[in-house]
């Protein structure tokens, strides 16, 4: 075994010990968490000197990087749309773009440096031992670093564990690493960026669940993983080669979709989507159908009237029916709503502050798979 195999294996069993050091000192780290950005990055920052960096001389990079920017915004797109009828959860960070910089910068220096040392690594040695220690360290690596977000006093609780946790991080230390070793760092620090960044970015993500996310965290990685090695191995790049103007005119309007569908469900825009998940608004309204709901000021709730489509709130449902009947005592308004299908009205009164907007335009049928695909999964 030569000396740089010999050199990288010792610092992948480091990374290990570094990794489970942190899970001794959890607690402490917890509350200090720079002090630990700090010491993985002098780590990781003196493995990769110590090992030697070699320049990338990878050819097709250039086409490999096109084809993982543009995978990656698809991919986003579909579960943001996707999100539509699975619903959506709050973001935990601050918009604030002074708190997205200091929640950004110290996770985009530790990627870079992760990357660049599975690139070192990967130079570095030819065994089969040291790819398996790689992968392996990284698995370990993530495993400290969100074990103790889950219980395991439950079955619920360990399937948390390998859904949101586990499998994610299998795949995509695999697909990391294949696309390293194949292509070199480039390729896997963006794909890093892209899907470990945009969190701190966007106000709202899908709420799947842990049995959607487990799949998507296989069904992604594995068309990408197909789509770069029939490339790789195909020889397939000649649809790529000199066309960047190509590549960019696909990527930015895809990006400006992405940015579009994240504000148009957040409610950052005067509107927004829902699917409809019941067929009590049939025919005029469609299970499955998107609505695109127009928010209310106080002054707009007066131009309400009868027949028109509303979306309220109720024991915490969104529901969208139709106005039968608006009562106003004073200031006061009260409306009577009705499922078009329904042969009763609802048997509850409507305030103002129920309301949540005014439908004003519909897609048919575009979130009929997935709603079918969620009622199944309820069912389990």
């Amino acid at each position: 075994m030569k000396d740089s195999e010999k050199r990288s294996i010792i610092i992948l069993v480091l990374w290990i010990v570094l990794a489970l050091f942190n899970t001794f000192v959890y607690n402490f780290f917890k509350s200090n968490s720079i002090i630990y950005i700090i010491l993985l990055a002098l780590f990781l920052g003196i493995s990769i000197f110590a090992l030697g960096f070699e320049k990338d001389k990878t050819l097709n990079k250039v086409d490999i990087i096109q084809i993982v920017i543009i995978y990656s915004l698809l991919y986003l797109i579909v579960t943001y749309l996707l999100g539509i009828i699975f619903g959506y959860t709050r973001s935990p960070f601050s918009l604030n773009p002074l708190r997205i910089i200091q929640n950004v910068l110290p996770v985009l220096i530790v990627l870079i440096l992760e990357e660049l040392f599975r690139y070192v690594i990967l130079t570095k040695s030819s065994k089969k031992i040291t790819y398996t220690l790689l992968v392996l360290s990284f698995i370990i690596f993530d495993i400290t670093l969100g074990y103790k977000n889950y219980d395991y006093t439950s079955a619920m609780g360990i399937f948390t564990f390998i859904g949101e946790l586990l499998i994610p991080s299998i795949i995509n230390n695999l697909i990391l690493t294949y696309m390293t070793k194949n292509v070199g760092y480039m390729p896997s620090v963006i794909y890093s960026m892209i899907f470990n960044l945009y969190v701190y970015m966007v106000p709202v993500y899908p709420d799947f669940g842990v049995y959607i996310n487990a799949l998507l965290s296989i069904i992604f990685p594995t068309i990408l993983f197909t789509k770069l090695n029939t490339c790789l191995y195909k020889r397939e790049f000649k649809q790529y080669r000199g066309k960047k103007l190509a590549s960019i005119l696909v990527s930015i309007p895809a990006l400006t979709l992405l940015c579009v569908v994240i504000a148009l469900i957040s409610g950052l825009f005067k509107y927004y989507a829902i699917a409809i998940g019941s067929g009590s608004m049939t025919p005029n309204v469609n299970k499955g159908d998107v609505v695109i709901g127009e928010k209310l000021k106080t002054e707009d709730f007066n131009n309400l009237a009868v027949n028109d489509i509303i979306i309220y709130q109720h024991d915490n449902k969104l529901i969208v029916h139709r106005i039968i009947k608006i009562t106003k005592n004073g200031t006061t308004l009260t409306f009577n709503t009705k499922g078009d299908h329904n042969e009763s009205a609802d048997a509850w009164n409507i305030s103002t502050s129920d309301i949540r907007g005014k439908v004003v335009f519909k897609v048919d049928y575009i979130g009929y798979p997935s709603v079918w695909l969620s009622e199944n999964l309820n069912k389990k």
